[in-house]
């Protein structure tokens, strides 16, 4: 935290007899917000900011559509001003225009991404929010919690995620233990699932370690209805040089513990099994599958989540008994 402000003040006044591009104004700007607090709430000196921002568009060369985004993205959070942003970026990219089906998987009327989003938004309180921006030791706290205020309110994120709030919602993902709260997890994870599936996502790690917990924890909170609609989503559009597996199989998990006599399951598992990465060395623990998955910290949550589903005490159908024998 900077304490003096007019050092600081002075420092970018100075910065901006030095300011050439568009991502120079940029920081500017975001210096003008902060007020040398990245966990402030509110903006530091809204002048200082608007006079950044429009100096940005005007630095040239043009702005990009993605530089469009993020500009009326700082418009809409840092100065409240919807109208200039819509006006630099009238058509955000969104989850329909990004997420172009690959495969068609039948037997699901419904396939909205956002049912389980829209559900969640609904659950999460005011500490929820507070408590996932501060993930990250508080650093940036206030532009996450903007972010989320804006996510909670309309369902809707710029894509691909932005770092905030994309940094503190992947650390939530790997919150567990018997305390978990379930809410908040779920709610970082369905946006994560949302976002990692587009070609244009700048996360890091896999989709394996966001729905591993995702699934863990919609099933806790009794929203597999929803749950479904995304995983089946998932698995149309995710590009097959992306792979799908991982989306296939935690869809077959999902709908074999809630009805696993459904007839979709056959079709399903048969497509899964045409997906599955060949694994040359299984573990002999967890299977060609679950040894194939790219953090460590989550297999055993996977194995956890597959023996529970596909339990032969169960009394399984045999395609669910044979996938079984696949991970046991």
């Amino acid at each position: 935290m900077f304490q003096d402000e007019e050092a600081l003040r002075g420092a970018l006044v100075r910065g901006e007899t030095l300011a050439r591009t568009l991502e120079d104004w940029l920081v500017l700007a975001e210096g003008y917000r902060d007020g040398g607090d990245s966990s402030r709430e509110g903006t530091w000196d809204p002048v200082g900011v608007q006079r950044c921002l429009e100096a940005a568009l005007v630095a040239g060369p043009a702005p990009s559509d993605p530089q469009r985004e993020q500009l009326a993205v700082a418009f809409r959070r840092w100065l409240g001003d919807e109208a200039r942003a819509a006006q630099l970026a009238p058509t955000m990219r969104s989850l329909e225009s990004e997420g172009v089906p690959w495969r068609h998987f039948e037997g699901w009327e419904a396939r909205d991404p956002r049912a389980l989003l829209h559900r969640l938004r609904t659950q999460l309180r005011p500490e929820d929010l507070t408590a996932i921006a501060n993930a990250d030791y508080g650093s940036d706290a206030g532009k996450h919690h903007q972010a989320f205020l804006e996510i909670q309110a309309t369902g809707t994120f710029p894509l691909p995620l932005p770092w905030e709030p994309r940094e503190v919602l992947e650390l939530t993902r790997w919150t567990r233990g018997a305390d978990t709260p379930h809410v908040r997890r779920a709610f970082a994870c369905t946006v994560l699932a949302l976002d990692v599936a587009l070609p244009i996502s700048q996360q890091t790690g896999e989709i394996e370690d966001v729905l591993a917990p995702l699934l863990e924890s919609a099933w806790a909170l009794g929203l597999d209805a929803e749950l479904e609609q995304l995983l089946v989503w998932l698995a149309e559009v995710i590009e097959p040089a992306a792979g799908y597996a991982w989306p296939l199989f935690a869809l077959v998990l999902t709908l074999a513990r809630r009805a696993p006599g459904d007839p979709r399951l056959g079709p399903l598992i048969a497509a899964f099994e045409a997906v599955e990465p060949a694994a040359s060395d299984p573990h002999p623990d967890f299977g060609a599958l679950l040894c194939a998955t790219g953090n460590e910290r989550y297999r055993d949550l996977w194995h956890e989540l597959g023996t529970e589903v596909l339990d032969p005490a169960r009394g399984l159908p045999p395609h669910l008994e044979q996938l079984a024998r696949r991970i046991r």
